[in-house]
């Protein structure tokens, strides 16, 4: 499944999904389609499954205040996305959509529960009528999962931002062994928020977004890029970001 993601608004405000309307080239025009109501959004998931397009909002936080808010699936009902399934969350920051052996997975990244960032993050599995939970993984204030597959083998990534601490923490790697996501390598990160995974000439590369170091208490902070090395990541290259 492939998918993409907004970025959040205002709490309790509707959130906004536009599409590009079938104007002349020149207008370059935007068309507002629909309003959903959501809470503290921090992003969107798109995905398609037996030809049924699907969108996941990932709501931190509610109108009082906490971040034990659910976190809802629409269904494209061939004119608008209605409502389909609420998803108990906590601080949800994302979702990410993937597929292993032709079954739908969902990934929700939880921050943050009202007392600590150290929390379970949830792993959904289609069960042909609605998403079940299959799996939980201790987390650090996640921000984000990135699924990759590499030779045939499912890989999930865990930005870990904050665990009551520190920053300077270790974000995760899962490889699914077949039943379950189990961890596969850590890497040390600082104020992780994001991973993007591409591929050049054949080599799988895995870049990391750091937001933050308490090495100098600044945003200012590198970010790095992994190479595969034919059984795990190494470090390639470092970008000041």
């Amino acid at each position: 499944a492939s998918g993409f993601a907004w970025p959040a608004m205002s709490r309790r405000a509707p959130m906004l999904l536009a599409a590009l309307a079938c104007l002349p080239p020149a207008w370059g025009m935007l068309n507002a389609v629909q309003h959903i109501t959501t809470s503290q959004a921090r992003a969107w998931h798109a995905f398609e499954m037996d030809s049924t397009r699907y969108l996941a909002v990932a709501n931190y936080q509610d109108s009082v205040s906490s971040h034990n808010t659910d976190s809802k699936i629409y269904r494209w009902d061939g004119s608008s996305f209605t409502e389909f399934q609420t998803l108990a969350t906590n601080g949800a920051c994302g979702w990410e959509a993937f597929t292993i052996s032709g079954t739908q997975y969902l990934a929700v990244a939880n921050n943050y529960n009202d007392k600590s960032y150290s929390i379970d993050s949830k792993i959904y599995r289609w069960d042909g009528s609605v998403f079940a939970e299959f799996q939980a993984l201790a987390t650090h204030g996640a921000l984000g999962w990135k699924a990759f597959a590499i030779d045939g083998t499912q890989y999930l990534a865990v930005a870990n931002n904050y665990n009551d601490a520190s920053y300077n923490i270790d974000s995760k790697i899962y490889r699914f062994d077949g039943s379950s996501f189990i961890e596969f390598q850590s890497l040390a990160t600082s104020g992780a928020r994001e991973w993007e995974v591409f591929t050049i000439d054949g080599a799988h590369y895995l870049a990391v977004a750091n937001g933050y170091t308490e090495d100098s208490w600044t945003h200012n902070t590198n970010s790095k890029i992994y190479r595969w090395d034919g059984s795990s990541f190494a470090e390639f290259q470092t970008l000041a970001t």
